[in-house]
């Protein structure tokens, strides 16, 4: 994710590494999660369900945190007191997922941001014959009205 502020554009800001290719991107209403949306591969079992799309937390440190709005309010979970009470005492997050072991473009190293992977949307193919993939996934313009998503079947959902 590279920055658009004037002051630091094109500045990457986080990054990480996904496994898929991603087909689609979508930075939450209150900026604090990304919605990476991947291509499905062709080979894969039909009752068996293939990830479709990845949740990461974008984690700033407190110092420059977003100031609260009537849009911009923060989302806070359990999970999150956990992860900036981790940060806080070691000074780095060590799951995982988080950061981006060879980063080309961009060194997570040089700041301290950091994407932690909260969720996979699991996808079936249960219900349709053949291959679906997705074409494109979008957080809803306002906090907590979830996201849709369209696959290449003409289906559009929309998950609350």
């Amino acid at each position: 994710v590279y920055s658009l502020q004037w002051e630091t554009l094109g500045q990457c800001i986080y990054s990480t590494k996904v496994d898929q290719t991603v087909v689609s991107l979508s930075i939450s209403p209150t900026r604090q999660h990304l919605l990476v949306g991947l291509a499905s591969r062709r080979v894969h079992t039909p009752l068996r369900p293939f990830p479709m799309a990845l949740i990461y937390k974008l984690v700033i440190p407190a110092e420059e945190k977003i100031p609260d709005g009537p849009f911009y309010k923060p989302y806070i979970t359990p999970g999150d007191q956990f992860i900036y009470q981790r940060r806080h005492i070691d000074g780095y997050l060590d799951m995982p997922s988080c950061i981006r072991p060879n980063a080309r473009d961009c060194e997570i190293k040089d700041h301290d941001n950091t994407m932690v992977l909260l969720r996979e949307l699991q996808q079936t193919n249960r219900e349709t014959l053949g291959y679906v993939s997705l074409n494109c996934i979008r957080w809803a313009p306002l906090p907590g009205q979830g996201m849709a998503y369209a696959t290449n079947t003409g289906q559009l959902n929309i998950l609350r």
